[in-house]
């Protein structure tokens, strides 16, 4: 059986971060997305800093690695599932 990992790009940056699930990836996207608005409509923006947008993207990697990033997020508090 094949299982699906999944994560979120954020790009701008070009982060790539893993998630438990596909559910938990669009939550995530879709918080990153509001917040990426939030700071887009400051008054101290510039129309020359990079466009982020976050979107949910199967995992370009093996379970280990998966596995491995989603553990540290998690110990770094980086990700509260």
């Amino acid at each position: 059986m094949i299982t699906e990992l999944w994560a979120v790009h954020v790009k701008g940056p070009d982060d790539i971060l893993p998630m438990p699930d596909r559910a938990t990836a669009h939550k995530k996207a879709a918080e990153l997305n509001e917040l990426l608005a939030s700071l887009r409509n400051r008054a101290d923006v510039s129309p020359h800093d990079p466009r982020m947008a976050a979107e949910v993207v199967p995992w370009d990697g093996d379970a280990e690695d998966h596995a491995v990033y989603l553990a540290q997020l998690i110990a770094e508090g980086e990700y509260l599932p």
